[in-house]
């Protein structure tokens, strides 16, 4: 499944651009940016959809006319790398508003989604500067669907490999914490039941393996027992 996480700040493009973005074969899910209404005409133009003969987008998982999700700003924290989708996130921002890059990198880091940028061509340059070493793309508001549409494929396969590096960041994160805590253990008691550390290390082994219990929950109960 890909899926597109859409942060729009022209309210009156956002529905035509999840339209678009639908009829391509992505689904969509809103993130509300309490953007004003503008004027009409006062937002980028955005690319037209695909002519009604083309053949659908490779990687799409999404029927053709599908209605959009629409969520809050709170489905931020929930990361569709738990839901096993691919998944971009499609930007277009006020470029005048202050923090608009450093929010959109942290957005697409909290969905474990890949980002592409869309802002007027004027403003290309900008923001390729902000954004640069991050791994986004930016185009120009006039860029044609086929190659908006193989952007954000290539963003979701992006965000596939970094939900997968901070599922391991986060292993290797819960094994470093368990290691700290059995160590600590460890030292309790060496010290306060006069234990050597090779018995101390066998005494938490041998409890955890006799009573079936991860090593973390051993040293808790040590830590407060002691």
């Amino acid at each position: 499944m890909t899926r597109v996480f859409v942060r729009c700040d022209y309210d009156a493009a956002r529905e035509r651009l999840i339209d678009k973005l639908t009829r391509a074969g992505f689904t969509c899910t809103i993130l509300e940016s309490g953007a004003e209404e503008v004027p009409a005409g006062g937002h980028p133009p955005l690319p037209d959809a695909r002519e009604a003969d083309s053949p659908p987008l490779s990687g799409a998982s999404c029927a053709r006319g599908q209605a959009a999700e629409v969520s809050p700003a709170a489905r931020e924290s929930s990361s569709p790398a738990n839901e096993g989708a691919e998944a971009a996130l499609l930007c277009v921002p006020k470029t005048g508003r202050g923090g608009w890059a450093e929010e959109a990198i942290s957005l697409a880091e909290s969905l474990c989604a890949g980002l592409v940028v869309v802002v007027r061509r004027e403003d290309v340059p900008a923001a390729e500067q902000k954004l640069r070493g991050r791994g986004a793309s930016v185009f120009a508001a006039d860029v044609s669907p086929a190659m908006l549409a193989g952007a954000l494929l290539s963003a979701a396969k992006a965000g596939e490999r970094l939900a997968a590096a901070a599922r391991e960041v986060c292993r290797l994160r819960e094994r470093l914490d368990c290691e700290r805590l059995v160590a600590r253990a460890k030292v309790a008691l060496v010290e306060r039941r006069g234990m050597t550390e090779g018995e101390a290390h066998r005494y938490i082994e041998k409890t955890a393996m006799d009573e079936r219990l991860p090593r973390r929950a051993v040293a808790l109960r040590i830590l407060g027992e002691l």
